[in-house]
């Protein structure tokens, strides 16, 4: 029998469930415990997640506003330098623009004038600020909507709207705004007109260690900028006004040494030279990576959006038209335009060649009182496979458009019309017609309007039965400018395979300016894109060659690109930046 001092078994097992119930009730609050902290932690993260979340598709539409703002930048920057395109990126036109807007408007006030609908999708009418814009491309949205208004899907509501403060000239200055999902960013930018022909007087692209880029012996006169990316050998005596002397790339050498200053340029200082220049400092110069040009072949597909370079212009030139004969009074001197075209195309040929006196006078010429003097060409496109110019052979390049032609008398408007007067009273460049009879362009590309064509453009391709056979061709200092301001308002893209020759009047008077744009580039080789001056030539304006060979006292004086010039290549950026 057990003791009486120890309890019975049955109360040391109630004892044990006690405890075991209690225990499973802590447990149990225990576990619901842990349960609702895990509840409360998962509810805070979601509640984070969720607000990340929303957080984060700001960030995204505000990162992406600013993105698309500069988007639109470059597309439209794009189109100022390509033209119009048939990609909806880039839907300008001259006829459908960017709005003019002087004064920048607000982010706030893009985003409401774009959800009131005020600013279209595409071409239309935009009310920016109360003020209406018609004509003009509004918003570029992404894809393509119907309107704003009918609440497309989230992530769908985004494009860009671009304004300029100035219509794009010499300057342009652009304001672009990026649309996202309601946030709007901006843009600004400037920018000054940079052609090729702005480079330099002369630019010589040959970079074969194995071959000289400048071949030039004799006296050698440079005005303005100057050099090349590759081995450039100077003349006997050679002077540099103003500068500075270039070399780009690796490869660029000065086989007699890098060329020093002779001093800035000034009136016939060298003889010819009109003006005063400024000598470049430092003088010499180098740019470590080669500079890029495009050929003759890709400036013509910039021009034309097709792809078949210089050929394009064989079948769309104004070569019948735009070609007319001069005849001379033989007592008083007076220049007279002969009725009627001078073709150069007979049976598909394209050689410009000068005409038999027989052909001036079956186009009236009055033989008792005047004499065969040359031909005259009117702004437009001309193609031919070689200039056959002989030495007392003239072309006259009528350098003015129709408005010009009947508003030029100086000082008659104010502002003084640009196109044919001079700041400076005797500085040498005509102011009137050289023809007496003047009449209007016959290429039917002028409209009377101040923005009418002044500019010639001959394309010089290859010869129809394939590059191997392309001939040479001879400019003389008989190609004159009417208006010789403006060097640029001539502008020559050889394709053509062979020597370009450009002769002067070697030891006869004063040199006669010979006034244009060259670029004698297509594929780089040593039998391409390869010009010779010589015989005291004075080449005035910008030229860009594979390679140059100058004899006899040449002269090369860098004129820049007139801003109002069609060829504009691209715009050199002087700022960008985001606007609050």
């Amino acid at each position: 029998m057990l003791s009486s001092k120890y309890p019975a078994i049955s109360q040391i097992n109630n004892r044990r469930k006690s405890r075991l119930k209690t225990q499973r009730g802590a447990a149990l609050i225990f576990a619901l415990a842990v349960t609702l902290v895990l509840t409360l932690l998962i509810t805070a993260t979601i509640v984070q997640v969720v607000a990340q979340l929303h957080s984060s598709k700001d960030e995204r539409d505000y990162d992406r506003a600013l993105e698309l703002a500069e988007a639109g930048a470059n597309a439209y920057l794009n189109y100022l330098e390509a033209g119009q395109s048939s990609s909806p990126l880039v839907p300008w036109t001259s006829a459908n623009g960017a709005p003019v807007i002087p004064d920048i408007p607000s982010n706030s006030q893009v985003r409401s004038d774009i959800l009131a609908g005020n600013i279209c999708l595409g071409t239309g009418t935009n009310t920016v600020a109360g003020t209406s814009y018609s004509n003009t491309v509004g918003l570029l949205s992404y894809p393509s909507q119907a309107s704003l208004t009918t609440k497309p899907p989230k992530n769908q509501q985004f494009g860009y709207f671009v304004t300029v403060r100035n219509a794009p000239g010499a300057t342009v200055s652009i304001v672009s705004y990026g649309y996202s999902n309601g946030i709007v960013r901006r843009v600004q930018l400037s920018g000054t007109s940079l052609s090729i022909f702005d480079w330099s007087a002369l630019w010589t692209l040959d970079n074969n260690p194995g071959e000289l880029a400048w071949a030039v012996s004799g006296v050698l006169n440079m005005i303005g900028n100057f050099g090349g990316q590759g081995r450039m050998g100077l003349g006997i005596t050679s002077n540099f006004y103003d500068g500075p002397a270039m070399s780009a790339g690796p490869n660029a050498v000065w086989v007699a040494g890098t060329p020093t200053s002779s001093g800035a340029s000034a009136p016939n200082v060298p003889p010819g030279h009109k003006g005063n220049g400024v000598v470049s400092n430092p003088f010499a110069r180098t740019i470590p990576q080669n500079v890029t040009f495009p050929t003759a072949d890709e400036v013509a597909n910039l021009r034309t959006g097709a792809n078949t370079g210089v050929e394009w212009y064989r079948a769309h030139n104004n070569n019948q038209t735009g070609l007319r004969l001069l005849a001379k009074n033989n007592v008083s001197g007076a220049i007279r335009e002969l009725p009627g075209a001078y073709s150069v195309v007979p049976a598909g040929q394209y050689t410009l060649t000068w005409p038999a006196p027989a052909t001036y006078t079956a186009n009236g010429l009055d033989n008792a009182t005047e004499s065969p003097y040359g031909l005259r060409i009117y702004p437009g496109d001309y193609f031919f496979e070689r200039v056959v110019m002989g030495p007392s052979d003239i072309l006259d390049i009528r350098s003015y458009n129709d408005y010009d032609r009947t508003n030029h008398t100086p000082y008659s408007v104010n502002p003084p019309i640009p196109a044919m007067i001079d700041e400076v009273a005797g500085s040498g460049y005509p102011v009137s017609p050289v023809v007496t009879n003047d009449p209007p362009n016959p290429n039917g590309n002028d409209t009377g309007m101040r923005s009418g064509p002044r500019e010639t453009n001959m394309w010089i391709g290859h010869a129809a039965s394939g590059a191997n056979n392309d001939l040479g061709s001879n400019f003389t200092a008989g190609t004159n400018m009417e208006y010789s301001r403006f060097p640029s308002r001539m502008r020559f893209y050889v394709a053509n395979t062979a020597l370009v020759q450009i002769t002067g009047t070697f030891g006869v008077g004063p040199p006669v300016l010979f006034n244009g744009d060259m670029l004698v580039y297509n594929t780089g080789n040593n039998n391409n894109g390869r010009v010779k001056v010589s015989n005291s030539a004075y080449f005035r304006g910008s030229m860009v060659a594979w390679r140059i060979l100058g004899a006899d006292g040449v002269t090369f004086e860098q004129t820049p690109a007139e801003s109002s010039s069609n060829a504009l290549l691209t715009y050199k950026i002087t700022s960008w930046s985001e606007l609050p």
